[in-house]
């Protein structure tokens, strides 16, 4: 048998099999794309509120979700948290002062960790002076002051973007 009937018989099979190969190899394809290109869903928490009636974390999570308008939201976090698709933002940790309360906070962080922080961004968020340094796992960073020129471009794009007036005097002023 010459080698043009076993290419004929190959791209035969090629071609009648195209529906099943061209699958897997798209699914492949998409799921890498989608691994390379997402885009999490933030979800906003200020702790001092979630530290006062002693709920779990999710139940607060998703109440931030039905605040914004999100229908089912605690089965939508559950599937969004299984499939590594939020960055969870815990704001003002220092703000929770009660030693009790703060202590649950910290295990709720560390659960949230523990269950779904593999696949999904969590952010804490401190001012220095009330940090503890009771996240062991998390890094911690630090925001940097501003030098003087930093001061001016920050405050003119800050009243600019809110009056769109020019406020390079108010700048100058603050820096």
């Amino acid at each position: 048998v010459g080698r043009w009937p076993l290419a004929l018989v190959g791209i035969a099979w090629t071609i009648a099999l195209f529906p099943h190969w061209v699958r897997l190899l798209l699914a492949v394809l998409r799921a890498g794309l989608q691994r390379a290109t997402r885009y999490p869903l933030p979800i906003y928490l200020t702790l001092n509120n979630a530290s006062a009636d002693g709920r779990p974390m999710l139940a607060h999570l998703a109440e931030a979700l039905t605040l914004a308008g999100v229908p089912a939201a605690a089965d939508f976090l559950a599937r969004q948290l299984a499939r590594g698709e939020c960055v969870l933002l815990l704001d003002a940790l220092d703000e929770v002062v009660e030693p009790g309360a703060h202590r649950r906070v910290l295990a709720e962080i560390a659960r949230l960790r523990q269950s779904c922080g593999a696949r999904n961004g969590i952010i804490v968020s401190s001012r220095i002076a009330g940090y503890r340094q009771a996240l062991d796992a998390f890094l911690p960073l630090e925001v940097q002051p501003f030098d003087a020129a930093q001061v001016r471009r920050f405050v003119t794009a800050w009243f600019a973007a809110g009056t769109g007036a020019n406020t390079t005097a108010a700048a100058d002023a603050a820096a």
